[in-house]
């Protein structure tokens, strides 16, 4: 019955992205409540964007405590911005390309919501370790968070 209920709710997001898109009708004319909800996910797009780009210049800075917290010296922790890096440049033009299998608005989601677990798990972190596979876990998440949204407001305008 869960999955039922899930699948209706999934069913319902699905249906209000495709009007929000226009692509269940013809007309490029838009209503003003169309024209407010294309601009609240064009917002709800830019605040993902800007969560992320304020997450990677927020790290530099702390290095050194960082450092300090996990016992280690700060040349390995600094290794956490180049797993990040790459994550982000191995997997955007792969993972992107999902975007044309799996509906945009799920991957957006599902690419944040595993963003903010990761980061979660970067500032829990006992060990530096976990903190390297959070950051590659953040940035395979990114690498499929922002190009989809970019896709996705080149779908709204």
């Amino acid at each position: 019955m869960h999955s039922n209920a899930s699948a209706s709710s999934l069913l319902r997001e699905r249906n209000l992205y495709m009007k929000t898109l226009h692509l269940e009708n013809d007309s490029k004319e838009t209503s003003p409540e169309q024209g407010q909800a294309v601009s609240l996910v064009i917002l709800a797009l830019a605040l993902g964007i800007f969560a992320i780009g304020a997450q990677e210049l927020m790290l530099s800075p702390l290095l050194p405590d960082v450092a300090r917290t996990l016992h280690a010296s700060v040349s390995p922790v600094t290794l956490t911005g180049s797993l990040y890096g790459f994550a982000v440049g191995a997997t955007a033009p792969l993972l992107s390309l999902l975007a044309d299998f799996i509906p945009r608005w799920l991957l957006l989601r599902v690419s944040l919501a595993l963003f903010s677990l990761a980061t979660l798990v970067c500032a829990l972190t006992p060990t530096l370790l976990v903190l390297f596979l959070a950051r590659l876990l953040a940035g395979i998440a990114v690498g499929v968070f922002v190009p989809t949204a970019y896709v996705a407001v080149g779908d709204l305008v």
